[in-house]
């Protein structure tokens, strides 16, 4: 069976004059990013493959999981076409 666990990034940082994708994560982001790892495993979740959005904060929020986890390149995908894509993106 596939399971599939959708992780929203962490709190982004709004002060930044930087377009959307482009915007890194708050202080508060980084701090709670590995809580979220964490998490993970703490509920027996540690994911097998990650597929994210290239934007600068999911991009950040993904490392902190795939650190946690161990995971390597040929486990983890980034892809412009992520960011702001409909389910029908995302499950294709």
């Amino acid at each position: 069976m596939i399971e599939l666990l959708i992780l929203r990034h962490a709190k982004s940082d709004w002060s930044t004059a930087q377009r959307d994708f482009d915007r890194p994560l708050a202080p508060r982001g980084q701090r709670a990013a590995p809580k979220m790892a964490q998490w993970l495993d703490d509920n027996d979740l540690p994911p097998d493959r990650i597929l994210s959005s290239s934007a600068v904060r999911a991009r950040q929020t993904a490392d902190f999981v795939i650190e946690h986890f161990g995971l390597t390149e040929n486990e983890v995908t980034f892809s412009d076409e992520l960011y702001l894509a409909g389910s029908d993106t995302w499950l294709d």
